[in-house]
């Protein structure tokens, strides 16, 4: 199911941003086995201190399809800096 939930997210919204409120933590531990066992889609994550931050999903051309972005974490990186 939360495969299905991935690739529906990915085809569906080619090219933009998607915030997902405390992603980085708990929620992407157990959201990205499922998102690994995609085929055709390699993953980079955007680390800070060896939390997830934000994660790239391309393309076998490495063209950038969805960015995954945290929202509590990027806040709290703007408001430190």
């Amino acid at each position: 199911m939360l495969e299905q939930f991935w690739l529906d997210l990915i085809l569906n919204n080619i090219g933009r941003k998607c915030y997902f409120h405390n992603w980085g933590g708990y929620d992407s531990i157990l959201s990205l086995p499922s998102l690994l066992n995609l085929p055709g889609y390699k993953l980079e994550p955007v680390l800070n201190n060896g939390e997830i931050m934000a994660m790239r999903i391309l393309d076998t051309k490495k063209q950038e399809l969805l960015y995954i972005i945290d929202s509590i974490r990027i806040l709290l990186v703007l408001w430190l800096n």
